[in-house]
């Protein structure tokens, strides 16, 4: 299961541009190019293809997760086509097209254009949640 302590929420994965916790959502916290939390934001920890928890990053073995409303693991959230666990590899178990637990199916739960889970319904209000590793806070010293 998620430990609360380890990741922070960074949204919902989805392409509903309404929902305020909507990475779709251009002026909500999460969509928007200037919020540190945002997967948009080309500078900020994930968003940037330089940070190990960037959307952008196409070496990553890492970056944030994402997860189905009930627990679900449903990929790494990185550009890395070479990541078995990327939804970005088109071969692997959560970026194929053809498997049950990818966004890109679009057949599948979490990748159609019809079903209240998917990242790819315009209209969906319970799409993936993506969880990001808590970024350290720099030390005084």
């Amino acid at each position: 299961m998620i430990s609360p302590s380890k990741f922070e929420y960074l949204g919902r994965f989805s392409r509903n541009k309404t929902q305020p916790d909507s990475t779709s959502n251009p002026y909500g916290p999460f969509g928007s190019r200037a919020s540190l939390k945002s997967i948009h934001n080309s500078c900020g920890p994930y968003g940037s293809r330089w940070s190990e928890n960037g959307f952008a990053n196409p070496v990553t073995r890492g970056g944030a997760k994402l997860y189905g409303n009930k627990g679900q693991f449903l990929g790494n959230l990185n550009s890395n086509r070479a990541d078995p666990d990327s939804i970005s590899n088109p071969y692997g178990r959560y970026g194929s097209k053809w498997s049950l637990l990818s966004v890109n199916n679009p057949y599948g739960v979490y990748g159609s254009l019809t079903s209240n889970q998917s990242a790819n319904n315009p209209y969906a209000t319970d799409a993936p949640v993506i969880r990001g590793c808590k970024q350290r806070k720099a030390s005084s010293a």
